[in-house]
């Protein structure tokens, strides 16, 4: 009987787990996928977006990670060059948007990279990494020299520029 008992308590703890989630009114289990943020809205497509850049209301959102897992850098064959440097990493979850700031070089050729992510901290999300990869210009009409890339304080790449 005992046996039998919880068996029964564990098929109905299995099922409620596959049941529409509670915030959703009428949502049926095919609305949801797995990788789409819980209330409806859809997170903002990181691939090589031109909306790396901050927005005006961006400060309705709040300031998370991201995670780095390669930057190279990219000479166009245009004349002048104009470089870029590829990212690639992961944001916290797919709810969250991708920021950078690219700032012209210092009086030692650092050029300051800062890259964060943004949240609307009301928005219920599944909490699985989400891939991006972005391109971002450097400054035009780089001197000639040699400048450091200095991406969240913490990455550096060298950049010669002849």
């Amino acid at each position: 009987m005992s046996r039998l008992l919880i068996i029964s308590m564990l098929v109905s703890i299995f099922l409620a787990g596959c049941s529409p989630v509670g915030d959703t009114p009428g949502a049926q289990p095919t609305d949801l996928l797995p990788d789409e943020p819980v209330g409806g809205q859809t997170p903002t497509p990181t691939a090589g977006m031109a909306t790396d850049a901050p927005q005006p209301d961006d400060g309705n959102l709040v300031r998370g990670p991201v995670f780095i897992d390669s930057a190279t850098i990219r000479a166009a064959e245009s004349y002048p060059v104009q470089y870029a440097v590829v990212l690639e990493g992961n944001l916290p979850t797919p709810c969250h948007q991708l920021r950078a700031e690219v700032n012209l070089p210092d009086a030692h050729n650092v050029i300051r990279i800062e890259l964060y992510s943004l949240v609307d901290p009301e928005v219920l999300c599944a909490q699985v990494l989400q891939d991006f990869e972005t391109t971002l210009n450097l400054p035009d009409g780089l001197a000639a020299g040699e400048y450091t890339l200095s991406i969240n304080e913490d990455l550096v790449l060298d950049l010669k520029i002849e």
